[in-house]
């Protein structure tokens, strides 16, 4: 098999530029990829990291930016809108996995062990979730038993609503190792499962912590 290839998803708000150029070169290599997504109302950052783009060839920028919150869908929105424009747009990258970083991150190992993990490992998407998770607790915490809408940089409680049927609830950390094949399901499936799920998240609080999680599980 050719060797494994990642592409690292920063997901970056603005608040370190310092931060983001260190974290960069930590965890750069001219084999894996490297794509940033800045919060759209943060151009101070952008202009400052922009010419990474003309240095590096594997380093590329999310042309669709938005402008996210805490908690709020559009971070899971900037995940999968991010997906769809590395599958639609630069299918020259032949990635295998994604893995999205803020600019709070920094890894204490070396890209070359991760890059030997997810080999043999390869296949599988890695989510982080507690071993002894009580789902009653989990539904209540997250306020899954109720409809919340993005607006004016707030998430709004409109409502009680019920969780589908047959569906199993998991959940963990919003930030995921996603094998290419589970990815391309997550912005190119069809079935009846990915389709209410995407219905279901679009008006869910803290999205991006249970919706892999539940897709993947069941």
């Amino acid at each position: 098999e050719r060797p494994l290839r990642i592409v690292f998803l920063l997901t970056l708000s603005g608040r370190a530029v310092r931060q983001v150029k260190r974290l960069f070169k930590r965890i750069y290599r001219p084999e894996h990829y490297y794509f940033i997504h800045i919060d759209a109302r943060q151009n101070f950052m952008y202009r400052e990291l922009l010419p990474l783009s003309t240095v590096y060839s594997n380093v590329r920028f999310v042309r669709r930016r938005s402008a996210t919150i805490w908690g709020g869908t559009s971070l899971l929105g900037v995940i999968v809108n991010s997906i769809r424009e590395l599958l639609d747009r630069h299918s020259d990258w032949q990635w295998d996995y994604l893995q999205n970083l803020s600019e709070s991150d920094y890894p204490i190992r070396s890209i070359e062990e991760l890059t030997a993990f997810l080999s043999r490992h390869r296949g599988r998407t890695f989510l982080g979730s507690p071993k002894n998770l009580r789902t009653d607790k989990f539904i209540a915490g997250q306020g899954y038993n109720y409809t919340f809408v993005e607006c004016e940089y707030r998430m709004w409680k409109v409502g009680e609503r019920r969780i589908p049927d047959g569906i199993r609830i998991r959940g963990g950390s919003d930030w995921v190792i996603l094998h290419r094949t589970f990815a391309e399901y997550v912005v190119r499936g069809s079935d009846e499962l990915i389709e209410g799920l995407r219905a279901f998240y679009k008006y869910t609080l803290m999205a991006p912590e249970s919706f892999f999680h539940v897709l993947l599980g069941n």
